[in-house]
């Protein structure tokens, strides 16, 4: 689920259900919630379950967080970016990149690339 709150997070407990059905059922195979950190530490509080799997941006999380993500977004960019803005050196971006595989070895970071070349 994108961008889920807490407010509109309507019958929790019958979505995750439904989830797990599904899973069983082999029509789907995993399951999470991706968003702002917050709101997901909020959810999670009392609804533990309901994400396996935990995506959100790489600059919302730190080391010492109990919810590691498994998938991140912003690593390279590291803030707002648009078709039009100029890319980054490639040191740089691999830098960022290593950086962001260190955190969390077992994740995954997702990588957009806008230019046509």
């Amino acid at each position: 689920m994108h961008e889920p709150t807490i407010q509109r997070l309507e019958r929790p407990q019958e979505i995750l259900d439904a989830l797990q059905d599904m899973q069983a059922r082999g029509m789907i195979t995993s399951y999470g919630l991706a968003g702002a950190l917050g709101e997901i530490k909020l959810i999670i509080q009392k609804f533990p379950n309901i994400a396996p799997i935990l995506q959100t941006g790489e600059n919302e999380w730190r080391a010492t967080d109990t919810l590691i993500p498994d998938i991140t977004f912003s690593a390279l960019g590291q803030g707002p970016q648009s078709a039009f803005s100029s890319g980054r050196e490639s040191t740089v971006t691999l830098d960022r990149l290593r950086s962001a595989l260190h955190r969390r070895s077992n994740g995954v970071v997702l990588v957009f690339d806008n230019q046509s070349k």
